[in-house]
């Protein structure tokens, strides 16, 4: 365990805490810009690395760990965990197919965990609420190559919540 870091907690147990109370302990959360945009950032990351996680990217694969005797008001680092499934691509097979299945996978799991954080944070406007749901929809399309890439995902992403931000 990292000698900087007072604890891990699942986001799963985080995410209840938050729903009961605006304010706990660690200060509140913001599922959005703390969670949802870290998890893609790391997932576009992995994939820019030619990882695909097979399949192990939901609530209870993130970890939030926070700073030691941390007082200030960052928030967690978000961490993925439980990597028994990633596959990096060269390992896969020499048809793209296969590639672009694993790598299409992980994103109808990022429109997943999108749903699961919408359902506890809904976004205040109803203007990035109907983008969230569209973004949703092409993560999570029946069609593996109607879904979007993640960097498309972090780039719309990014723009609903700056739009967010400025209505908020």
């Amino acid at each position: 365990q990292n000698p900087q870091t007072t604890g891990k907690r699942h986001i799963w147990s985080r995410i209840h805490s938050t729903k009961k109370s605006k304010s706990i302990k660690d200060g509140p959360l913001d599922l959005w810009h703390d969670v949802a945009l870290p998890v893609t950032r790391a997932l576009l990351y992995l994939h820019q690395q030619h990882v695909a996680l097979g399949g192990t990217l939901n609530m209870h694969s993130i970890v939030l760990a926070y700073n030691k005797g941390s007082k200030s008001s960052r928030p967690p680092k978000v961490l993925l965990r439980d990597f028994s499934r990633a596959i990096h691509a060269s390992t896969v097979s020499e048809y793209f197919s296969d590639v672009f299945a694993l790598l299409s996978d992980d994103v109808f799991q990022l429109g997943q965990l999108f749903t699961e954080l919408e359902r506890f944070q809904p976004l205040l406007s109803v203007d990035t609420r109907n983008d969230m749901g569209d973004l949703i929809g092409r993560c999570c399309d029946l069609n593996p190559l109607d879904r979007p890439s993640v960097r498309g995902v972090h780039e719309r992403l990014t723009e609903i919540l700056r739009y967010e931000m400025v209505w908020a």
